[in-house]
């Protein structure tokens, strides 16, 4: 894979677990994304509020704090076109249906840089900048 045909984007990836949340980052720029690290959802909010974002990964569900399904909607209030992915132990099994509307995509935990990269392509993301009108 030639990654410098491949358009670097911006990742707003939130997760309680601080493992999970370094090792989604690491994985986002091995593939030669840059990621941004939050928490809780209420600080994913005011990041996205100052900072422009192609996608967030975001946790279900966070103990004591804004999950994803918490923050979806402000997310995409404040940037209509970000792309939402929603990152759960737990599937479809602990999501709503209209909880999974909310959403673009959903990556499942654990999972690998293939399961990722797959991801990004069905979301049109992983596409070389060329083969996109350049």
């Amino acid at each position: 894979m030639n990654r410098s045909n491949l358009r670097t984007l911006e990742v707003l990836v939130m997760d309680d677990d601080r493992l999970v949340l370094s090792s989604m980052a690491m994985l986002l720029e091995s593939i030669g994304h840059k990621a941004t690290q939050t928490a809780e959802g209420s600080e994913a909010v005011q990041k996205a509020g100052s900072q422009s974002f192609d996608l967030a990964i975001l946790d279900l569900s966070v103990p004591g704090g804004l999950g994803g399904r918490d923050i979806a909607d402000q997310l995409r209030a404040l940037q209509p076109t970000i792309k939402l992915v929603v990152s759960s132990g737990f599937g479809l099994d602990d999501m709503a249906p209209e909880e999974i509307d909310l959403f673009d995509a959903i990556l499942e935990k654990p999972f690998r840089l293939v399961d990722l990269i797959a991801v990004l392509e069905m979301l049109d993301l992983a596409a070389p900048e060329a083969e996109q009108g350049g």
